[in-house]
């Protein structure tokens, strides 16, 4: 059946499409064109966006070695151009891993004897090759540079030509490497003219058998047929509008330098290539590349080699030709370059300063997306070699230079022109990442990867709802702040829609003066300690072991890793794991921030790895269902153990209006540490949480996917990673104590941390002088009622099992102020349901111990579970005192 489907693709291809045009957009292969072969070798991919932002044709046999092919219909030879990207993810191609691309192929079946041509891409060489296959003997016309594919991984673009009279030209270019395409050469060869099908190949390992990917791939008829090595498409031949009266030849205006590599020559009128000749100092191999920009009076020069500074060379050239056949015999003129000086490229001294990611329906300004950089130092900054990065592309920089306190707009280069136009300072980009509305994270680096800027634009920042539509860039308000905040970046106030190449609409002072301080801590695993912080960090600070020290321990640390480029958290490698109950005090010393603030006082640190949650560790503690307008509601709980726990092995669930629980949510998806008796909060919003209440915000954690939560009542669950129930609390509004007419954005808080959460009479509404919440802080109302009365009932642990040799009874301890008290103690479980009677008006002396077996009053044994000792005691003067334990019966 799969064979008829190919067939009818087959015929409906050649029927109606004798080109071929797929970027996969449509998220399949089996239609548009129809691919035929190892199907089930292969996928679209959305995770190919993360790449290269698009879906894109992935190879995909996790685990296993092998081949694998596709082909499509495609009946084109001569007088056809082929274009293609293929990325090598995490590996480089070899004699054991490569990929073919079939230009054209007599078979369907790529992995057997067939007539064709392909493209090799790897191989001993390291490089891409022009083959021709017949039957099984391979010959190799056209042998690319050598190791060009000698990447840690890369994007290769391939572009191969061939003319009706059989005239083979290969060009690539290594998008991590490559400003433009670059010629691997030329052969002739018309063995072979009948083609059915084209298609990739893939010969892998299984560590690289998911890490392949194809797109954009393009088989067009063209009509070239000068075998002139130009780059198809670039060097045309004018406008076609001929003059028979014209018999004056064109002459050379000006030759300049664009970098050491690169050179323009400007010409009189237009001109063509098509039979043209050039040389270096007599030398034509020393022309690696030329084309003719779009007014076709300027061409552009590639070179193999760099220009040395202040030295001059011949650059001679003969065949060129006006539109008319006026031809420049021979022209001999005179290059030279001066390299600029690169000035100071430190961190922060070059900086994004606007963002134009979204110009839809801009007013006055090219429609194009742009991003702006500012040279803050007093000193001229070359960007040769730099590289802008987006996600994991790398988009290497041409030559350039910012003036000292001055602009320029990297763009794509179809734009450039009408940027220049307008006299800003403009660099285009062959490549140019297609900027996300919603943000993404883009860094700048030199050629040695360090780090010059970065920033992670949101279109939050625009702070207004119109202009985040489009048409408005992004600004920075204070170029010396490097803090990359919210704060810091707004719309533009321009009309035009940006301020490119001129000082931002919003410029003004606001420096980054927020003090330095620790978000969270905590062990990620047995040998590895994460730190986050309030705001992002200098790298070079972070990197540096001297900036931290561990106390009074044997243990030390052997490697500082940075979150690159942001800078806002590290993880510090220790020489040793960590054992169940060691604790480390880490010191923090040293540190400084992007803006160049340093830390006020050395910070201290206690370390040591989660124990294991149990029953009655953690419990409800305060709740926020309520908040204002634009407020942000939260849950704390409060770790009433003297154990350090983990928030990721928290979970939460809500009881439905069906009556069913819903699916459990993470407090934390990272281990963050919970400190003994301590409290945390967790909210969608912890940002806003500090305008709202005088809030510990190191005590609050980001969870994106936590439930809404009613506004009126709700039931909630408190869960352990092994889905045993940790505590319940039922709340309404009915349950404020306050005498507040409008409730809204106070907090009902637990009077003590220990108390029973499902039990309405153990909260109360938080207090005016509390600010009316205390999320990450100990709950006033918990203060106010410590030591309220003299009697006393406690337990000797909060969790027992009558299956534990040494912990099998729960043991409850008493001391009072006399004898005469009569009690009544009874053992009920959270629900509510009693279970049995340990006391019943039963006389008590000043102090002693009551035990419970974990039995039924029937003797039967009682389920795991939360359970609570009501105690009411009173004597014959008339006092009276209720107590309420909270305990949890463990296996």
């Amino acid at each position: 059946m799969k064979r008829i489907i190919f067939i009818i693709c087959f015929l409906y291809s050649i029927c109606s499409f004798s080109q071929v045009n797929e970027s996969f957009a449509d998220a399949n292969f089996s239609t548009n064109p129809c691919w035929e072969g190892n199907t089930d070798k292969y996928r679209v991919s959305a995770d190919y966006g993360v790449k290269f932002g698009a879906y894109g044709l992935q190879l995909y046999d996790q685990g296993k070695a092998g081949d694998a092919y596709l082909c499509t219909a495609s009946t084109l030879i001569l007088g056809t151009t082929w274009e293609y990207k293929t990325f090598f993810y995490g590996f480089n191609p070899g004699s054991k891993s490569y990929a073919k691309f079939y230009l054209a192929a007599t078979k369907p079946v790529l992995n057997g004897e067939l007539d064709g041509y392909y493209i090799l891409m790897g191989g001993s060489g390291k490089n891409i090759s022009l083959v021709r296959q017949n039957g099984s003997t391979v010959t190799t016309l056209i042998s690319g540079s050598k190791t060009s594919l000698n990447l840690p991984q890369c994007t290769a673009l391939v572009k191969v030509t061939c003319s009706d009279a059989g005239v083979w030209t290969l060009y690539s270019r290594i998008a991590e490497e490559d400003v433009d395409w670059k010629e691997e050469g030329q052969a002739t060869d018309k063995t072979i003219t009948d083609s059915k099908y084209s298609g990739v190949y893939c010969k892998y390992l299984a560590s690289n058998s998911s890490s392949l990917y194809f797109d954009d791939i393009s088989i067009r008829k063209t009509t070239t047929d000068s075998g002139s090595g130009e780059v198809p498409d670039d060097s045309g031949s004018g406008s076609g509008i001929t003059d028979p009266t014209d018999t004056t030849r064109p002459t050379v205006t000006s030759v300049a330098a664009l970098s050491d590599s690169t050179f323009s020559v400007d010409f009189s009128e237009e001109v063509t290539f098509k039979n043209a000749h050039f040389a270096i100092n007599g030398e034509e191999s020393l022309i690696l590349n030329k084309k003719l920009a779009a007014s076709k009076k300027k061409g552009i020069f590639t070179l193999p080699f760099h220009l040395k500074d202040n030295q001059q060379y011949e650059f001679s050239f003969w065949g060129v030709e006006d539109l008319n056949g006026n031809v420049i015999l021979f022209s001999n003129e005179l290059l030279s370059f001066q390299r600029p000086s690169s000035g100071v490229r430190d961190f922060g001294s070059v900086i994004f300063n606007e963002i134009m990611a979204n110009p839809n329906d801009v007013k006055g300004l090219p429609e194009s997306e742009y991003i702006e950089l500012y040279n803050r130092t007093d000193t001229i900054v070359s960007l040769r070699s730099c590289a802008l990065m987006y996600g994991v592309k790398r988009y290497v920089i041409p030559d350039m230079v910012i003036d000292a306190k001055n602009y320029a707009v990297l763009c794509h280069q179809k734009y450039k022109e009408l940027w220049a136009a307008s006299g800003v300072s403009v660099v285009g980009l062959t490549s140019f990442p297609t900027l996300l509305n919603a943000g993404k994270l883009l860094w700048l680096e030199d050629e040695k990867k360090n780090l010059i800027s970065w920033v992670e634009y949101s279109d939050a920042w625009y702070k207004d709802s119109k202009k985040k539509s489009g048409g408005y860039s992004l600004e920075c308000v204070d170029p010396d702040n490097l803090s990359n905040n919210a704060q810091n970046w707004q719309a533009t106030n321009n009309v035009k829609g940006g301020t490119p190449g001129l000082i931002n609409s919003v410029n003004k002072s606001f420096p980054d003066d927020e003090a330095i301080t620790v978000a969270s801590s905590f062990m990620q695993s047995s040998d590895t300690i994460v730190v986050n912080f309030n705001k992002s960090l200098n790298i070079s600070s972070l990197v540096n072991l001297n900036n931290y020290q561990i106390q009074n321990s044997d243990i030390s640390l052997i490697e500082a890793i940075p979150d690159y480029p942001c800078g806002r958290n590290v993880k510090l490698a220790l020489n040793a794991p960590l054992k169940d109950g060691q604790k480390l005090e880490l010191k923090l010393h040293d540190l400084e921030d992007v803006s160049g603030n340093s830390l006020k006082a050395p910070i201290e640190l206690p370390i040591m790895l989660p124990e294991k949650i149990e029953v009655g560790d953690v419990l409800f503690n305060e709740i926020l269902f309520n908040p204002r307008t634009g407020g942000a509601s939260y849950i704390e709980l409060s770790n009433v153990s003297d154990k350090t726990l983990s928030c990721n092995q928290l979970y939460l669930s809500y009881l439905k209006e069906d009556g069913t629980h819903s699916v459990p949510v993470a407090f934390s998806k990272s281990p963050v540490s919970f400190p003994q008796h301590s409290e945390f909060f967790f909210s969608k919003q912890t940002e806003i949480i500090p305008a709202q209440y005088n809030c510990d915000i190191s005590h609050g954690v980001k969870v994106v996917d936590l439930p809404d939560l009613s506004r009126e009542k709700g039931t909630l669950y408190l869960l352990s990673a092994q889905g045993d129930l940790l505590d319940e609390m039922v709340y309404s509004e009915s349950m404020h104590t306050t005498s507040q007419k409008d409730k809204c954005g106070i907090s009902l808080e637990k009077k003590s941390p220990e108390l029973l959460s499902s039990d309405s009479l153990s909260w109360a509404s938080a207090s005016f002088l509390s600010g009316y919440g205390t999320p990450g802080r100990s709950n006033r109302c918990a203060e106010q009622n410590t030591n309220k009365v003299n009697a006393a009932f406690w337990l000797e642990r909060k969790s027992f099992s009558p299956t534990d040799s040494e912990n099998n009874k729960l043991q409850i301890h008493y001391s009072l102020a006399s004898d005469g008290f009569v009690a009544n103690i009874k053992i009920f479980e959270a629900s509510g349901r009693e279970v049995c009677s340990l006391a019943e008006n039963s006389q008590l002396s000043a102090e002693g111990t009551i035990e419970w077996n974990g039995k039924e009053q029937n003797d039967s044994a009682c389920r795991v579970g939360l359970y609570v000792t009501y105690i009411e005691i009173h004597n014959t003067t008339g006092q009276m005192r209720k107590y309420k334990l909270p305990f949890a019966l463990v296996r």
